[in-house]
Formats: structure tokens, sequence, C-alpha cells
């Protein structure tokens, strides 16, 4: 805090005095940019970020915390850190969500993909509700790249780098990257009902493998009350098993 005192005010003059140009790098000044850079308190940075000033403590907490402003704060080099208190905030953020908050979040996005891709997207082709149709597969394409990301314990990016992020992945990423992209690409209704089941079934194939769950339905939904059973947080366990 006494670093901060003596260089939050003259850094940032300093910085302002910098050409808006050198070589091939411009910088681009914005007013919605304003407080991304520049010298920040440690606490203020992970308040701003993720709403409190240290790691989430408890399972609301985690909960409740916006899963793009994790991967926000938990990427980008540090170049030094000679107390440690940054490193030690950001690594706890690294350890990933305890189980008994990876379990709902898990269920709440199979709830969302079942009824947006494997129910609604058909119902709305056969009514011919064609925002619907288009509506139905990008929130199904959504949720299950959300899904995949827990599946392997990453948090999600900001929404227009989600699907790239996917392809790396150790779990189905390149099969998922792959069938979202054919999803996306196809105008044939009967072939995107298609992936939607065959992606839904690898999806599917994970939960059991990860011991998930134990259904043998092949319907996501159907997987919900399995996936609720593995939570041990009393509170959390006593939830309505559709709510998060």
């Amino acid at each position: 805090m006494e670093d901060y005192k003596k260089i939050a005010k003259p850094l940032p003059q300093e910085y302002e005095k910098l050409p808006l140009e050198y070589k091939e790098f411009k910088r681009i000044p914005s007013q919605w940019g304003t407080g991304r850079i520049g010298v920040i308190e440690i606490g203020n940075f992970y308040k701003r970020m993720i709403g409190i000033p240290n790691a989430p403590n408890s399972h609301e907490r985690w909960l409740y915390t916006p899963e793009s402003n994790l991967t926000a704060c938990t990427n980008g080099k540090i170049f030094s850190d000679p107390i440690g208190k940054f490193s030690k905030i950001r690594n706890a953020l690294l350890d990933y969500y305890p189980e008994d908050v990876r379990i709902p979040l898990i269920k709440s996005r199979c709830v969302s993909a079942a009824q947006s891709g494997q129910y609604n997207f058909a119902r709305s082709v056969s009514h011919k509700e064609y925002f619907s149709v288009r509506y139905a597969e990008v929130k199904f394409s959504a949720y299950i790249m959300s899904l995949l990301l827990l599946l392997n314990k990453k948090y999600p990016p900001f929404y227009k780098w989600r699907h790239r992020a996917v392809r790396s992945l150790d779990i189905l990423g390149e099969f998922m990257f792959l069938k979202i992209n054919e999803l996306i690409e196809t105008d044939i209704h009967k072939t995107k009902i298609s992936i939607i089941e065959y992606i839904s079934a690898e999806i599917i194939k994970e939960l059991q493998r990860q011991g998930l769950s134990n259904s043998k339905s092949n319907f996501l939904l159907d997987h919900c009350p399995s996936i609720h059973s593995g939570i041990k947080d009393k509170k959390l366990k006593a939830r309505n098993i559709w709510a998060v």
C-alpha cells in the first residue's frame, strides 16, 4: 500500500506523456477503456474483476462470480511479484472451482443444452419458427462449449474467443471445435439435429467417464438428477434440482 501511495498518481501521468504511436505500435485512446491500465492496488484489481479483493471463500461466492472475469484475471504474464500477494490470489483461482461448485454448474449447463438443442431446436423447426430455430442453435452451442470447459476444468473466455479456446482442450476439444463448425455451417435442419444428438452423446460419455452420471439416457436433461446427487454441500444439495 505504501508503494501504491507513492506511485499511483505520478506513474499514470508519465504514461500519458508517451507518444500515441511508436514504430508499428499504436495506442488507441478510448473513453470506454479508462481504468484498465496504470497503477492498481492488488486488492482493488481483483475486486474490479471478481467483486472481492481475494479468491472466493465460500461455495455461494464461487457460484456467482462471473466466469469470463475469472479467465481475465488468471491470464497474462506476471513479470514481478516481490511480495507474492498477487500470485497467491491468482494461484487460488487457478486451482479451479471446488467440486461442489463445478457439479451444480455442469448440471445447469446440461439442463440448458438439453432444452435449447435436444428439445427446442427440432420443435421450433417443426413449427417453422425460424428465429427460434437459430436462437436455439446458438444457445445450444454456447451451453455445450461452457459445459465442455467445465469438464476440462477451464474457465471460459469472453464469448467471442470461446469457440477458438475449445479447440485447445484436452477432452473433446478438437472434436467439439469441428462439430460446432459443422452445426453452424450446414443449412439442412435434419443434419443439424443429427449433429446436436452426436455432440450430446459424446458429452454424456464424458459425464459417465468422470463419474458424474450413471444414467443411460441419451437426453442430457435425464442426467441431471444423477449429477445433482454428487453434491456434498447440504445447502446446495437441498436446492431445487433444476436450479444452479
